[in-house]
């Protein structure tokens, strides 16, 4: 399937992880290739067609640079990995992984200039992969967390009954146990995970009747694999390449504490905190500050020598 963007090409497209496949959006500016290219990964629940994806990808059709706009396996329209739907968290790095190794295959695309960008779960996850891949030359994550567990410890802990946090962990642990002895694993509705006030809960109830694609359940597995999530153990790993964070000061899904404790894991990264501003920070930051933070950022590192770029 393809459809015009403009001067340019819009299509979707197929790839292999080692365990399944993975659908996804390819935004082809319009003029002669080969183009800088990044990859997109959607928030917990989301999916690469959905808030701060297809204005990213805009922006940078704008700039002259290519971006996949990922469906994580179980999410969107990607088909769901033996583990069961919308599982995400380590899931999500492999997918992102696979991501670039479909972008080096393709003689539009420079394999030398390959970066990563992602909102909330989707930034955690862009970190993560490329501490692991040396070949992703330029990182910008906006709305990440530090940590898989200690992002939904914290969430729970501060704003649910005494004893919800070990509920959901031992709710985790027994999933895990049922996988091992090969037994189902059930899916949970996502607001088991993430937990939200009254007028979270409306936002998402009104977002999953506008979206079909949006997630409303999720495997169990999924408390396991955020755990595996830990951008800011690995940060080290990103030595030298350059890394730009971008955060609401007002976020309350994921706070500010979070991109804080990034930023001293990963060596060189620029922190930009905008104040007043909430989760989702490429949609809700005002005049579209945070998607020019993004954009224009990404194309100066990716679309000149590396060894120019500032």
């Amino acid at each position: 399937m393809s459809g015009e963007c403009r001067s340019g090409l819009e299509q979707t497209v197929a790839f292999r992880t080692e365990t399944g496949w993975v659908v996804a959006t390819l935004a082809l500016p319009g003029g002669r290739g080969p183009f800088p290219a990044v990859v997109w990964s959607h928030g917990y629940g989301g999916h690469g067609d959905c808030l701060g994806g297809p204005p990213l990808s805009r922006a940078l059709f704008e700039r002259g640079v290519a971006c996949l706009r990922v469906d994580h396996r179980g999410c969107g329209r990607s088909p769901a990995s033996a583990q069961g739907p919308g599982v995400q968290g380590w899931e999500s790095v492999i997918d992102v992984l696979a991501a670039v190794t479909y972008l080096t295959t393709r003689t539009d695309v420079r394999a030398e200039a390959i970066g990563l960008a992602g909102e909330s779960h989707g930034g955690a996850v862009v970190v993560h992969a490329a501490a692991l891949d040396p070949r992703v030359r330029a990182v910008a994550a906006c709305d990440a967390f530090s940590d898989g567990t200690r992002w939904l410890r914290s969430m729970w802990e501060s704003r649910a009954t005494p004893g919800a946090w070990p509920r959901l962990r031992e709710l985790g642990a027994e999933a895990a146990r049922r996988q091992v002895r090969g037994e189902s694993v059930p899916a949970i509705p996502i607001t088991a995970i993430l937990h939200l006030d009254a007028e979270g809960r409306r936002a998402f109830a009104a977002r999953c009747a506008a979206d079909p694609l949006v997630r409303r359940m999720v495997s169990a597995l999924s408390l396991p694999s955020l755990a595996l999530l830990t951008p800011a153990a690995v940060g080290a790993r990103l030595a030298g390449r350059p890394v730009r964070l971008v955060h609401g000061g007002s976020d309350q899904l994921v706070p500010v504490a979070h991109a804080e404790a990034l930023q001293l894991a990963l060596p060189g990264a620029e922190l930009h905190v905008l104040p007043a501003t909430g989760h989702g920070v490429i949609l809700a930051s005002a005049g579209g500050v945070a998607l020019g933070l993004v954009a224009d950022w990404l194309r100066r590192h990716l679309a000149s020598d590396p060894r120019r770029a500032q």
